[in-house]
This record gives C-alpha cells, sequence and structure tokens, in this order.
C-alpha cells in the first residue's frame, strides 16, 4: 500500500512517543518491583496486621512483575514494527530516534521541506536543529531525564512531556489497584490499566500493519 511522506512519519512518530511511555513505565515497574517496602512502613505490633502487610507487599510486587512483563513483551513486538516501518519509509538510520523524527515530522507539517535529502531537506534541518546530545537520545535516556523532557524547546518537547504525563498516570493508577486490597484480590484487577494500554496499542498497530502490505 502507498503511504505519504508526511503520513509515514506521522506513524513513525506515534510508534516512537508510544514507546517512550511503555520505556518510561516499564523503568518504573523495575524501580517499585524491586522495592522492599512498596506499601510503607509496617506499623502496629499485632502478628495479624503485620502478616496482613506483608502479603499485601508480596502481591504488589507480583503484579508489578506481571505488569512489567508484558509491557517489556508489547515494547518489543512495537520495536520490531517501528523497524519495518523505518525500512518501509527508506529513512537513513541516523535518523532513526524520536527526537529527530518528532523534529523531520514538524518541519514537514510547517511546510519547510518537503523531502528527506538535499541541502533543504528534512536531513538538514534536523542536523542543524539538534545537538549531540539531543540526536543520539535514547529512549532510556529520555524516559530517565524528566528534566531534559521538560526543557527542551518546541513541539517535540512538549509532546515528550505530554507523554511522560500519561506514562505517570498510568503507573499511578496501576499503583493505586495494587494498593487496594479489594480490587487486587488473586491479581485479577492490579493490572488493568496497564492490559488496557497495551490491548489499544495493539489495536492502533494492527491498522499501521496494512501499510506494509
Amino acid at each position: 500500500m502507498h503511504i505519504d511522506l508526511k503520513e509515514g512519519l506521522s506513524i513513525l512518530y506515534d510508534m516512537e512517543i508510544n514507546n517512550f511511555i511503555m520505556t518510561r513505565c516499564i523503568r518504573a515497574h523495575s524501580f517499585r518491583a524491586s522495592d522492599k517496602n512498596p506499601a510503607g512502613s509496617i506499623k502496629g505490633s499485632l502478628l495479624l496486621r503485620i502478616k496482613s502487610a506483608l502479603q499485601m507487599q508480596a502481591q504488589q510486587r507480583r503484579c508489578l512483575k506481571k505488569q512489567r512483563k508484558a509491557l517489556c513483551t508489547k515494547l518489543a513486538q512495537s520495536k520490531q514494527l517501528l523497524n519495518r516501518f523505518y525500512d518501509r519509509m527508506n529513512i537513513d538510520e541516523n535518523y532513526r530516534s524520536l527526537i529527530p523524527i518528532g523534529y523531520m515530522l514538524k518541519f514537514l507539517q510547517f511546510g519547510m521541506a518537503d523531502k528527506p535529502e538535499g541541502d533543504d531537506g528534512l536531513y538538514c534541518l534536523v542536523l542543524d536543529k539538534l545537538s549531540i546530545e539531543q540526536f543520539d537520545a535514547t529512549l532510556e535516556e529520555l524516559a530517565d531525564k524528566l528534566d531534559f523532557v521538560t526543557y527542551g524547546e518546541g513541539q517535540v518537547y512538549e509532546d515528550l512531556a505530554e507523554a511522560a504525563k500519561r506514562a505517570d498516570e498510568l503507573m499511578e493508577i496501576a499503583q493505586n489497584s495494587n494498593g487496594n486490597s479489594t480490587q487486587a484480590v488473586g491479581g485479577i484487577y492490579c493490572d488493568l490499566a496497564v492490559s488496557e494500554y497495551i490491548a489499544q496499542r495493539s489495536a492502533r498497530e494492527d491498522g499501521f500493519r496494512s501499510f506494509l502490505l
């Protein structure tokens, strides 16, 4: 199926942004799942209360590890599809990351260039705009450096800040449900927010695959 440059860059940017969201969630999961006391300090001297708190903590860790495994699996699938799209769009390998592809899309939308190559093409515009740190930033670096995301300039950084907020909200929902003894019984509902997000991404990416046929 034919896909023009603007639509192709939009799809690439959509996938990069959501891979950033998943990466940020995964790294948050890693931190919380390793927390020896995620529910807070155990207070009180009653044996029953202590046992209940320890059971809740163990359940929280199991839920977090389950969520992290699901996110890692989905992220690996999304990255594979993303690489296929990069190949389909014939994007230079040096520009295959979130910030460069985001700026290429914005420059194209603003009418500053209409093709990647050439002295006045998108590649040159991106090279002139971005620093080496911005150009080479990985998803992991972006996910960890909130100040790098927050204090960057331009629409791409506004998109990143919004994506970081989405990831943090997703983790907060999951964490709150983990801490609710009613909802978390048997681990049935503890990963509902993450599961819904993964299902939404899978459905959207299924639509993207039609362009690869």
